[in-house]
């Protein structure tokens, strides 16, 4: 027998089911995806199968009792080989493979997912692109602080130069707080361990991209340049490509999950990745507080 549930996506009309062969796992996964325990997660819901939407993947959780932990398997749409997990641990993974799953499955329909922020400057929309540690989310929070709407910080999903998706919440770690001088103050958030977790409104339609901004935050002297379509186009699909399924790892292990990928899957992220390419696209350095001050006079003209 199986217990399972659903977690869907409703701005993209989509959803993954979720099977688990023990009703105790189903019953933690359903209550960490529900009470956002994962986050900074991507906008969802969880609720019973079989309800309106478009099933686009399917997750078999299998379990065995090993003590105090689980040995655990996914298949379906995705697979791993059998790992020991603790129950949290297991919640985490299975986000992180639906995560999988649902980038995988929306590539058909020409919607890919980027490791990228979003958020809205006086009517603007400005996505902010680059590997890890670019400074995405330190970005993001100066924006919210000065009161932009932010939609992401980490993934943003975009179709035909579009935002379609973005995150429920955003994450930034005390150090960068600090670093950067934050005062949190100034943004609703709530205090977790060594984080600090700010909610996120859901992006009610899709959006147009106004500019494009590839950071290199720091504390270091602000500079920008206009950045040729060639260069601009080979940073997007580095960063659709760090988002790309081909595996994920697990948890903090070594374990891969697989997922379908071929040939037509990559041409078809690197041909989204290069849709948002139509716009300006700039390099900027500096803090993030120079960045957002430099996006501002792009957007207004007056860059020099």
């Amino acid at each position: 027998m199986t217990h399972d549930c659903e977690i869907a996506f409703p701005p993209l009309d989509t959803a993954i089911r979720v099977m688990c062969s023990d009703p105790l796992i189903r019953d933690r996964i359903v209550t960490g995806f529900s009470t956002a325990a994962i986050a900074p997660a991507i906008n969802m819901i969880v609720r019973p199968s079989s309800q309106s939407g478009t099933v686009t993947g399917s997750i078999h959780v299998e379990t065995v009792s090993a003590g105090a932990n689980f040995d655990i398997a996914f298949s379906g749409s995705a697979s791993t080989q059998r790992y020991i997990a603790d129950m949290d641990q297991i919640v985490a993974d299975t986000y992180n493979v639906v995560l999988a799953v649902l980038q995988t499955a929306l590539v058909p329909q020409s919607i890919v997912a980027l490791h990228a922020a979003f958020f809205d400057l006086n009517g603007a929309g400005v996505l902010v692109a680059g590997p890890s540690g670019a400074g995405k989310t330190s970005l993001a929070v100066a924006a919210l602080q000065a009161g932009c709407s932010v939609f992401s910080s980490e993934i943003t999903f975009v179709s035909e130069g579009l935002v379609r998706l973005g995150e429920s919440s955003l994450i930034i770690g005390t150090g960068a707080v600090a670093k950067f001088g934050f005062d949190m103050r100034k943004t609703t958030t709530e205090r977790r361990g060594s984080n600090w977790v700010m909610g996120l409104p859901l992006l009610s339609e899709a959006r147009k991209i106004d500019l494009v901004v590839f950071p290199r935050v720091g504390l270091v002297p602000q500079g920008r340049r206009r950045l040729p379509r060639k260069g601009a186009e080979v940073q997007a699909f580095e960063c659709a490509a760090s988002q790309a399924s081909l595996w994920r790892v697990v948890g903090d292990r070594t374990e891969l999950v697989h997922v379908p990928w071929d040939a037509a899957s990559s041409v078809a992220t690197i041909a989204q990745a290069f849709r948002i390419c139509q716009e300006p696209a700039w390099v900027i350095e500096g803090s993030p507080q120079d960045v957002m001050n430099s996006i501002s006079e792009i957007l207004s003209g007056t860059a020099g």
